[in-house]
């Protein structure tokens, strides 16, 4: 690591070693895998590597080490390391080091300095992975300049469905509003190229087929979505085994009629669902509906304002249940999907009777998880039961007599968590708060007290992390490690209930 101060060191025979652009540049690559002194994913190694290129430059330009000359594998190195850091800005500092490696190779014409795929790959995939604004947009800048190169004579930067990828999945992920089309244009090009080329190597395959319908399934336009499935189909079927659906590209295209505020979406939802299940009954693994296919055909119902949403969302689990209990173990249920159908009954809409159906559906489905083997009441549980009790039940002594039970139930269980707090909160009045929470004076509006730890030991709130936070510095560089969504740290509840959660 400290190469780049040491001009020469004296070999274990007394042999002067002088380190070269080979020495050099693996340094840089170590940085580019984020392993120097047995560290794993660090922030800094982007300006790190960057720094050893510019001293590598001012060695060999100075003529102290002629040996020491960057080439295109330091460059690379340099753009991977910048592409594979947290730090913001670092696919800007990618693309700048890209152009200067261009522009060196426009004014010397050496083989070494000839920028590849992987050169390009490096800077597409650091504006790929950035989530910056306008990041998918430099991302495409960079592919089509790929494409130039390689239509100048450079065979080294022929493109590859990889790079084509790379940026349809910067657009599927840029939350801009014409996101999900411009990652179709970029589909659409792919396809072209293969039309009229027959160039193998940007063949779309199914990843860039998936990419692109999940694009549209977190816009919500799911028509838009099951049309790129049905041509998938249609490929598939006309000879093309490259892009055959698999069950991913179902499952986005349900979470896409999940998301949707249109008319029929949930029906349509469960047509396409049976469609995975007749598929699979054909012989076609591929396709295997799974809990998470069912999960959100539910929640499709659960989101809309259809009569009976809880008496179908009953049914369509049952339906998924007696497939597990005849043996298909892939459809075995968890916690997920029995707070979902409770969801649909907290939100069901009708009369007294549509009313006191949800009801009690909502309490089988409670009394089913807590007899079953696969998984027991969490906080969501609780919370979503509280939910159903508030929309569903009357005000009035019921409806205290319930949601007594129920909260002295998650006390007991250790799973009062914040949506078990807050949903209390908003149903009860301050009276009935006070003394279920064991407080002689509460404020008005108030939510969060000092609570007995073992009331919410058991509590697993799942809460949005950077997937790497820093932890301590080593040599002026911030190491990170890997963060699991932790157990939720209540001791905010203690002794200040206007406290903030950092």
């Amino acid at each position: 690591e400290e190469l780049h101060e040491t001009k020469a060191v004296v070999g274990i025979h007394g042999d002067v070693i002088t380190p070269d652009v080979r020495s050099y540049t693996k340094v840089i690559g170590a940085y580019a895998r984020g392993k120097v002194n047995g560290v794993t994913g660090a922030t800094g190694y982007g300006h790190k590597a960057e720094s050893l290129l510019h001293k590598m430059t001012e060695l060999h330009a100075s003529g102290v080490n002629t040996a020491a000359k960057p080439n295109l594998y330091t460059y690379t190195g340099a753009i991977e390391s910048w592409a594979s850091s947290f730090e913001e800005g670092s696919a800007h500092r990618a693309e700048e080091l890209w152009k200067d490696l261009e522009r060196k190779y426009e004014e010397e014409q050496t083989v070494d300095l000839k920028p590849n795929v992987r050169a390009y790959n490096a800077v597409i995939n650091a504006w790929a992975k950035s989530g910056e604004a306008g990041s998918a947009q430099r991302a495409e800048y960079c592919l089509l300049k790929m494409q130039e190169s390689y239509r100048n004579g450079n065979v080294d930067a022929k493109p590859h469905r990889i790079n084509f990828n790379a940026v349809i999945h910067a657009w599927a992920n840029s939350r801009e509003p014409d996101g999900p089309e411009r990652s179709e244009a970029i589909l659409a090009r792919m396809e072209e190229l293969y039309r009229t080329e027959r160039d193998e190597d940007v063949k779309p395959n199914v990843q860039s087929y998936n990419s692109v319908v999940d694009a549209y399934a977190k816009s919500g336009k799911a028509d838009a979505a099951q049309t790129v499935l049905e041509h998938m189909n249609e490929l598939h079927t006309a000879g093309n085994g490259d892009v055959k659906p698999n069950a991913r590209s179902f499952n986005s295209v349900l979470n896409a009629y999940a998301r949707s505020k249109e008319d029929g979406s949930p029906q349509k939802a469960q047509e396409l669902l049976q469609e995975m299940e007749r598929l699979y009954q054909a012989g076609n693994v591929d396709v295997q509906p799974d809990v998470h296919s069912f999960c959100t055909v539910i929640n499709a119902y659960a989101k809309s304002p259809l009569l009976g949403k809880a008496e179908t969302a009953n049914e369509i689990f049952h339906h998924m249940l007696s497939q597990y209990n005849a043996g298909n173990k892939h459809l075995k249920p968890n916690v997920i999907i029995i707070n979902s159908v409770m969801n649909a009954c907290a939100y069901s809409i009708g009369d007294e009777m549509h009313r006191s159906r949800a009801m009690k559906i909502a309490s089988e489905m409670f009394k089913e998880l807590e007899r079953s083997s696969y998984g027991s009441p969490d906080q969501v549980t609780y919370g979503t039961f509280l939910k159903v009790c508030a929309h569903q039940v009357p005000v009035g002594d019921a409806r205290d007599a319930i949601t007594e039970v129920v909260f002295k139930k998650a006390c007991k269980d250790g799973q009062v968590g914040d949506m078990v707090m807050r949903q209390l909160r908003s149903m009860t009045t301050d009276r009935l708060y006070m003394k279920l929470v064991k407080k002689k004076k509460v404020e008005s509006k108030k939510i969060y007290v000092d609570l007995p730890e073992h009331w919410y030991v058991n509590v697993r709130e799942r809460r949005r992390l950077h997937p790497q936070t820093p932890k301590k510095a080593v040599d002026g560089v911030d190491v990170v490690e890997s963060v699991k969504p932790p157990k939720r740290n209540y001791s905010f509840y203690k002794g200040n209930p206007d406290a903030k959660r950092s």
